[in-house]
């Protein structure tokens, strides 16, 4: 008898997850509300939508209260998010690397919490 993660092909709470993000998404799509909160551009892809606390509840004085109030919650691409919540404000306003690449969503990634810049690390391959 097969499993419920093997009848779906992945681990069943992954399975459940995603399907709650497309339920998320296409609400959100129905509703007209697919505008990220950090860039104000439209969110066409799916694999890039993201929920996003407007004030972060971590170091909030209640942050359960933070972290479940729904008027806290935005939208926004993954990206944007991603960024949003990395390193110091000085470094987050950054639009460039240190060899003065763009910090956009085509060149940058997020590892360890830290914005990195995909051609530097190209660069760093490739010697």
């Amino acid at each position: 008898m097969q499993t419920d993660s093997e009848r779906l092909g992945m681990n069943y709470a992954t399975a459940s997850y995603q399907l709650r993000q497309t339920i998320i998404y296409d609400l959100a799509n129905r509703l007209g509300l697919l505008v990220c909160a950090q860039c104000n551009a439209a969110i066409t892809d799916q694999a890039q939508f993201s929920i996003e606390h407007q004030e972060p509840w971590r170091k909030a004085e209640h942050p359960k209260a933070v972290f479940f109030n729904l008027n806290n919650i935005a939208f926004s691409h993954i990206d944007c998010n991603r960024q949003k919540s990395t390193g110091s404000e000085v470094h987050r306003n950054k639009t460039e690397c240190p060899r003065g690449h763009p910090y956009d969503m085509k060149n940058t990634y997020v590892y360890k919490g830290h914005r990195s810049c995909r051609t530097c690390h190209r660069e760093r391959q490739r010697k």
